[in-house]
């Protein structure tokens, strides 16, 4: 997936999210502090900014404060369930920072102090993918991917991960060798 493609449906994500959530944010709004509009208007702002990035990898400090700044505004305002899309937001950018470590930690918080939005799931095999894919720690990818069977049982992400279970501890090697020779005996 190409970084553009990733921001456009990042962005869509984040979209129908935050109006899913606009209700609360817009009770929450009313008796936000001035310093939290502002707060709020910096990070969209620097939203804007990364959605309009090619590459996040050229101006990672936008990044950064996109992080910190959306890290302040979720943790002065656990109740608010926009939280949690900035918690997943954040992640998002962390991971195309190839930040991979502090992802699985900003998506941990998602799943944990919201569990019942949206994003949760989402967030969590997220940690799953990124600890097999990019930290390659098979063991704490597994670990996530059956917390998610667990706790999200009837998501229509489980087949797929049921699927990932079944190849996480083979060698890659090993599966595109037996790839291969099972296109060979079509043959």
């Amino acid at each position: 997936m190409t970084q553009s493609t990733f921001l456009c449906s990042f962005s869509l994500l984040a979209f129908v999210l935050l109006v899913s959530c606009g209700n609360h944010q817009q009770e929450e709004e009313k008796s936000l502090s001035a310093e939290d509009q502002h707060l709020q208007q910096e990070i969209q702002y620097l939203k804007d900014k990364l959605d309009n990035t090619v590459n996040i990898l050229d101006t990672p400090e936008t990044g950064e404060e996109f992080i910190a700044k959306s890290v302040q505004y979720a943790e002065a305002h656990p109740k608010d369930t926009a939280s949690a899309v900035l918690y997943f937001e954040a992640a998002n950018v962390a991971n195309s920072l190839r930040q991979y470590r502090r992802a699985v930690e900003l998506w941990g918080k998602v799943w944990q102090l919201y569990p019942e939005t949206e994003v949760a799931p989402h967030a969590l095999f997220r940690q799953g993918f990124t600890c097999d894919n990019s930290i390659r720690d098979r063991h704490l990818a597994r670990h996530y991917y059956e917390l998610f069977i667990q706790k999200y049982p009837s998501h229509e992400y489980v087949s797929g991960i049921r699927n990932l279970l079944k190849v996480i501890d083979r060698d890659p090697e090993d599966m595109v060798k037996q790839f291969e020779k099972q296109n060979q005996e079509k043959k």
